[in-house]
């Protein structure tokens, strides 16, 4: 068998799908301009890469328009999903994960520096944040974080509601409300070790991943 004839072969696996085929941007582009038959297989692999290369360019368009204000990590990332037009539901699939994941994350009932460093680098690599971002986030979330906790422990005092029973309103009302009397404080010059120790993985976990662009 010469080269052409195993060439031939291969093409001939893919378009049926009995080789699987990893779908890159360039892949997509290739096949779609070539107007070739493929299979199903094939075809699903491909709209999956366009939604999210559509997907991404949204986030960076919602990135590019975004308020200079710092937000905690999760509020950061419902606003910027929230600004691309995503659901939680668009952004649990790109995670692996379940809506309930991100709405933890974006209520910050689950902090970054809880999360196992892959899972955090999905959530920067997703929403194309820089590290020095990511930091200045997990500090000001830091910093808000036993006030939103006194406030949400009397709203369920006064309200008789569990956390998972208030509306997302009332949670957003909650963390701006603590936001707003933290910075009635002066700030801590420190960084906390949670913070450095988690910065530090996270640096790490992107270079592996060559992510050279959010090492910044």
């Amino acid at each position: 068998m010469n080269e052409k004839e195993l060439n031939d072969l291969i093409l001939k696996g893919i378009r049926n799908g009995e080789i699987p085929l990893e779908v890159s941007d360039s892949v997509a582009d290739h096949w779609l301009s070539t107007g070739a038959e493929i299979s199903n297989a094939v075809k699903l692999r491909i709209k999956s890469n366009l939604k999210q290369r559509m997907q991404n360019a949204a986030i960076q368009q919602a990135l590019s328009s975004a308020g200079k204000e710092v937000l905690p990590f999760g509020r950061f990332i419902e606003s910027i999903r929230e600004r691309a037009g995503l659901s939680r539901s668009d952004v649990a699939e790109r995670l692996n994960k379940n809506d309930e994941y991100v709405q933890r994350v974006e209520r910050g009932d689950v902090v970054p520096t809880q999360l196992r460093t892959p899972e955090f680098a999905d959530l920067v690599e997703l929403f194309q944040i820089t590290i020095r971002a990511a930091v200045e986030m997990l500090k000001v979330g830091f910093d808000t974080l036993d006030y939103r906790n006194t406030f949400r422990a009397s709203a369920r005092a006064c309200a008789g509601l569990r956390n998972d029973q208030r509306g997302e309103d009332v949670e957003r009302a909650l963390d701006a409300f603590a936001r707003k009397k933290k910075r009635d404080l002066p700030r801590k010059s420190s960084l906390p070790r949670d913070i450095e120790v988690c910065a530090a993985k996270l640096q790490d976990e992107l270079k592996q991943r060559g992510r050279v662009d959010l090492l910044k």
